[in-house]
């Protein structure tokens, strides 16, 4: 799920582009964006999925800085 409610529209296009970049490897992410902060929660099935989520975010363009604060639960889509 993303939060597409952002009084800035950069802010909403980031989070909905971060969201199609991951929504392969994970259903259970809420994305939070702020002037290119962007903060994840939620659940993931195992480290590498979270890795992967991380190293996805960091490349998409407009991200400066990202706090991954997503667990790791087993049997997490």
């Amino acid at each position: 799920m993303f939060n597409l409610e952002r009084s800035n529209s950069k802010d909403a296009e980031l989070e909905a582009v971060i969201g199609l970049a991951i929504r392969s490897l994970a259903s259970d992410i809420h994305i939070s964006a702020e002037a290119g902060h962007v903060i994840l929660s939620g659940r993931v099935a195992d480290f590498a999925a979270k890795r992967q989520i991380d190293s996805l975010v960091q490349s998409v363009a407009g991200v400066n800085n990202l706090t991954n604060g997503m667990q790791i639960v087993s049997g997490a889509d």
